[in-house]
């Protein structure tokens, strides 16, 4: 039979262990080829579309001033809280592969989300490494980070968002 003096310290490290791997990080990272807008009109400023994942409606415009904004659904699979932060990183190269990354990930929303939650995160900024260089960029990589308890999944999406046209 187990003494309970023995027992105690195994109870401890097992309730730790738990703990540690719940409330690890999370990186999930997806690429996405550049396209050309399928419309562009004369006087528009020159812009690449990516599409990381169409069922939770991932996806980012890039401008030649190396403006960019990046939107879409992550969904948090546990009841626990984790903090969601959503970034990019834009590169050359054979489409994406081996790719050289201009400059590194740049993040743009920031979320804590709880209980099963769906939440719609964007963002937008500036890569001034990428500015005049959109001819040569190829590829883009999203960056889904979580701290706390983590559970990233893809959701489909039923919300339509403007497209990129459409922000300026």
């Amino acid at each position: 039979m187990i003494k309970k003096s023995m027992l105690y310290p195994v109870i401890c490290l097992t309730v730790l262990c738990a703990w540690s791997a719940a409330n690890s990080g999370e990186l999930k990272k997806i690429t996405a080829v550049a396209k050309k807008p399928p419309l562009v009109l004369p006087n528009d400023t020159p812009q690449l579309d990516f599409q990381f994942d169409k069922a939770s409606d991932m996806k980012a415009w890039l401008k030649d001033n190396g403006d960019f904004l990046l939107q879409g659904y992550i969904q948090h699979n546990h009841f626990r809280c984790g903090t969601y932060e959503l970034g990019i990183q834009f590169g050359k190269g054979d489409g994406c592969v081996n790719v050289e990354w201009f400059a590194q990930p740049v993040y743009v929303s920031r979320q804590k989300q709880c209980n099963q939650a769906v939440l719609h995160h964007d963002g937008a900024a500036n890569v001034p490494e990428v500015a005049g260089k959109i001819d040569q960029v190829t590829c883009a990589e999203l960056h889904i980070r979580c701290e706390g308890v983590c559970g990233i999944a893809a959701i489909p999406s039923n919300t339509g968002f403007p497209s990129s046209g459409e922000f300026k």
